[in-house]
C-alpha cells in the first residue's frame, strides 16, 4: 500500500453529496460484482435467486454491493475508498448517525506519522520508524498493557504513506498549529510526548461544519467517488452468514423500514468503540463510577455484539483498558457526560486539589498516564484546578491559553468557574476543608520560594517544558477554581482480527467475509494510546481492510456459531432519553420572546412565539453548537415542540445536550412570557 503514489492526481470537490437512505418499499437494483475470482456456479446463482425472492417477502427492500461498510468514521470512509481503489464497482457505507465522521466529530483530529513529507518540509529528517514504534509500544505497555506488535508494525510502516497521501490530496492547503519555529511537526502535550516531533494538527477549512481536517478531507474524497453510496440514519441490527458460512448479509433499519444488504465480497465493521456507553465501560472498568463520557451517544459498542453473534471473538483483556483524560468538564445539564476542556493553568503555576483540599499529583508530570490514573483515584473523581489572574496571564503568554480564553474566560462557561476574593472564600464555595486547603497552598508556595522539588516531584527551579511554562505562587486579588473529572473518549477493547483485518473466532480462524477496522478492533495499541494514532490508526487499518476485502478469496465450508461470551443485551439498552416535560402555558402572554442559554461552545439564542397560550414558533436565532453533531436536533426539535405544543419531546440520538438546551430555552421563554 503506497497511497501517496496511487492517488496523487485526485481532484477534490468542495461539497459532499450524500445518498441518504429513505427506505424504498420495493427491491432496489442489485449491482453486479466485478471480482472475477469469485464467479458463482449455476447452483449458487439459483440459491441466491431463491434467497432474494424470499428476502423480498421479509424486508422492505434489498440492496446489493461489492462491499458493505458499517460505520462512516475515519476507518469506514478509508475502507470504502480503498475498496474502490482495489476494484469495487459499488460500496455502500451504512451509518446510524445523521452525519459522517464518527469520533472525528469530537476531536480536533491530531495525526501522527514518522518520516513524513511534513517532517521533510520542516527540516526534521532524523526521525525513524523504529523510534515511532518504540514510543507507541512503551505508552501501550504502561500499567500492564501490551500492544499487538504485528499490527503496530504494519501501522508505523504505513502511516507515513497515508499522511503523504492525505497531504497531496488536500491537507497541504490547510493551516496547522505550529511550534515556535513555525514547523507543522509538533509535540502534543495533551498526550505523553513523543521522542521526536511527529504530531500534525491540521485545522479544517470549515470549522463550523468540521472539528477535524481529516474528516473534512475524507468527506470530500467520498463525495467525489460515485461508486460509493452513504446511507445515514440507518442502523445495522444483525449480521447473517450464508450456507457457506460467509458473513455477507447485514440487516438494517431506517425509521420503520428494514433492508437486507448483501455484499458480494465482504462486510467491513467500522462501528467505533464504546466510550458513549457507561454501562459497558462500567462492566469492565473499576473506575466506571467516577468517569464521565465524552464519546458520541452512538459509540455504544453494539457492533461488538453483532460480530460476536456470528462468531467474532472479543479481546477480553483489553475491554477494561479505557484511558481517561484528566480534562473532563462535566455537563451542567446531563450528569455523567462532558467534553474535553481544561484551564491548563497547572502548567503556569496552578495546582490541583481534591475534594479534601489536598494536592495529590505532580501537576507538571510529563507522563500523562500518571496524572490520569491519579485523578481516577480521587474522591468522586474530582480535581479542582486552582489559579489566579497572574497564572492565567502567563499561560496565555506562553501560547497554551487557548482553552482558558475560549472557554473559561467566556460568559458562556461562567457556570463552571468558581471565583473568590480570598482563599478562604474559595474553599467555602467549593465546600472543601478550609484549614486543609490553606495549609496545602502555604506548603506549595513555600516550595516556589525555595525553588526546591516537592514531595510529588514537582520541580520549582527555572525550567521550561510544555508542562511547565511558568512558575508562580498561588497569590493575588482573585482566585479561581474549575472542577475537572476523568473523561473517556476512546476505548482500547474490542473484537479480535488477524493481520489482514479479518475478524477471527475464538479458535483464531478467520470468519469468511467479515472484516473490522478502527476503534472497534481490540488490543491494538495496548492500555494507552499515543498522540495521533486515534485518528491515523483507523484510517490506516481501514485502508488495509478495504484492500483485503477485494483481494482475498472468500473461504467456503465454514461453520458459523456464536461466541461463547456474547455481551449481555441489557448493556445496550439505553435509558429513557426524553427531556424534562413539565411546562405550563397558563398565563403566557402573546408575543415573541428571545432567551439565551449556554451552548456547546458559546451562547444559544432562541426565539419562542406564543399565541392564545399555545407555542406557535421556536426559532434558533444563533448558536455555537458543533454542527456535525447538533444539526439533527437544531433541524427537528423546534418543530416537534410546536407540533406537540409541549417540551415533552424525545431527545435526538447523539444530540441530547442540544435537545435539552432548546427545551430549556422554551421553558425559560414561557416563564418570561408570564411576567
Amino acid at each position: 500500500m503506497m497511497k501517496s503514489k496511487k492517488f496523487i492526481n485526485i481532484m477534490l470537490i468542495s461539497t459532499m453529496v450524500l445518498s441518504i437512505f429513505t427506505g424504498c418499499a420495493s427491491e432496489s437494483e442489485p449491482v453486479a460484482s466485478t471480482s472475477e475470482q469469485k464467479k458463482d456456479t449455476p447452483e449458487q446463482l439459483q440459491s441466491d435467486k431463491e434467497a432474494t425472492s424470499s428476502s423480498q417477502e421479509t424486508y422492505d427492500s434489498v440492496q446489493t454491493a461489492d462491499v458493505i461498510v458499517v460505520g462512516a468514521g475515519g476507518g469506514g470512509m478509508s475502507a470504502a475508498l480503498a475498496a474502490v481503489e482495489n476494484g469495487a464497482e459499488s460500496v455502500i457505507i451504512i451509518e446510524k448517525m445523521p452525519m459522517t465522521g464518527g469520533s472525528l466529530n469530537t476531536t480536533s483530529g491530531t495525526m501522527s506519522g514518522a518520516m513524513t513529507i511534513i517532517q521533510e518540509i520542516d527540516g526534521l529528517t532524523e526521525d525513524s520508524i523504529e523510534s515511532y514504534k518504540n514510543d507507541i509500544i512503551t505508552e501501550g505497555e504502561k500499567l500492564g498493557g501490551y500492544a499487538n506488535e504485528p499490527l503496530v508494525d504494519y501501522y508505523v510502516n504505513n502511516a507515513d504513506d497515508m499522511i503523504n497521501y492525505l497531504w497531496e490530496a488536500g491537507l497541504n492547503d490547510n493551516q496547522y498549529t505550529v511550534d515556535a519555529e513555525g514547523r507543522k511537526s509538533v509535540f502534543a502535550p495533551e498526550h505523553t510526548l513523543y521522542s521526536y516531533p511527529r504530531s500534525y494538527k491540521a485545522k479544517p477549512h470549515n470549522p463550523k461544519e468540521y472539528k477535524s481536517a481529516a474528516h473534512e478531507l475524507l468527506d470530500e474524497l467520498i463525495a467525489e467517488e460515485d461508486k460509493i453510496t452513504v446511507l445515514l440514519n440507518t442502523e445495522v441490527v444483525e449480521l447473517q452468514a450464508n450456507e457457506n458460512g460467509q458473513v455477507l448479509n447485514a440487516i438494517a433499519t431506517s425509521g420503520d423500514k428494514t433492508t437486507l444488504f448483501t455484499a458480494n465480497n465482504g462486510i467491513i465493521m467500522a462501528t467505533g468503540g464504546y466510550a458513549g456507553n457507561p454501562k459497558l465501560m462500567g462492566e469492565f472498568s473499576e473506575y466506571g463510577d467516577v468517569v464521565i463520557t465524552g464519546g458520541l451517544a452512538t459509540a455504544d459498542g453494539n457492533g461488538l455484539r453483532l460480530m460476536q453473534e456470528v462468531g467474532g471473538s472479543l479481546h477480553l483483556e483489553s475491554m477494561g483498558w479505557i484511558p481517561t483524560y484528566p480534562m473532563g468538564l462535566e455537563s451542567l445539564e446531563v450528569a455523567g457526560t462532558g467534553q474535553i476542556a481544561t484551564t491548563k493553568t497547572q502548567y503556569a503555576g496552578g495546582i490541583l486539589v481534591n475534594t479534601n483540599g489536598e494536592r495529590f499529583v505532580n501537576e507538571t508530570d510529563a507522563d500523562n498516564v500518571a496524572r490520569e490514573v491519579a485523578l481516577e483515584h480521587q474522591p468522586e473523581g474530582i480535581q479542582y484546578e486552582i489559579y489566579t489572574d497572574k497564572i492565567g496571564e502567563d499561560l496565555v503568554a506562553s501560547g497554551q491559553g487557548g482553552f482558558l480564553t475560549y472557554y473559561f474566560q467566556s460568559p458562556s462557561f461562567a457556570g463552571h468557574v468558581t471565583t473568590a476574593s480570598s482563599l478562604e472564600e474559595l474553599a467555602q464555595k467549593l465546600e472543601i476543608p478550609v484549614d486543609t486547603f490553606l495549609k496545602t497552598v502555604e506548603d506549595y508556595n513555600s516550595h516556589v520560594d525555595a525553588k526546591t522539588t516537592d514531595e510529588f516531584g514537582r520541580n520549582f527551579a527555572e525550567i521550561s517544558s510544555p508542562f511547565n511554562v511558568a512558575i508562580n505562587k498561588i497569590e493575588g486579588d482573585k482566585f479561581y477554581a474549575v472542577a475537572i473529572k476523568p473523561l473517556a473518549i476512546i476505548t482500547m477493547g474490542g473484537i479480535q482480527v488477524n493481520t489482514d483485518m479479518q475478524v477471527v473466532d475464538e479458535a483464531g480462524n478467520a470468519i469468511p467475509g467479515l472484516y473490522a477496522a478502527g476503534e472497534t478492533v481490540g488490543g491494538v495499541w495496548g492500555r494507552y494510546v499515543s498522540s495521533g494514532t486515534g485518528v491515523m490508526g483507523p484510517i490506516v487499518f481501514g485502508d488495509l481492510a478495504g484492500e483485503n476485502v477485494m483481494t482475498t478469496e472468500l473461504a467456503t465450508d465454514y461453520t458459523v456459531k456464536p461466541a461463547s461470551n456474547i455481551l449481555a443485551e441489557e448493556l445496550f439498552i439505553k435509558e429513557n432519553s426524553a427531556t424534562v416535560s413539565e411546562l405550563s402555558l397558563v398565563g403566557v402572554k402573546d408575543g415573541d420572546y428571545t432567551v439565551t442559554v449556554d451552548g456547546q461552545e458559546g451562547p444559544m439564542d432562541i426565539k419562542v412565539s406564543f399565541k392564545d397560550e399555545t407555542i406557535t414558533g421556536v426559532e434558533i436565532v444563533s448558536h455555537n453548537e458543533t454542527i456535525t453533531i447538533a444539526k439533527p436536533a437544531l433541524d427537528t426539535v423546534p418543530q416537534a415542540i410546536v407540533d406537540n405544543n409541549s417540551i415533552d419531546v424525545e431527545a435526538v440520538t447523539g444530540a441530547t445536550l442540544t435537545t435539552n438546551r432548546i427545551v430549556k430555552a422554551v421553558k425559560e421563554a414561557a416563564e418570561l412570557a408570564k411576567q
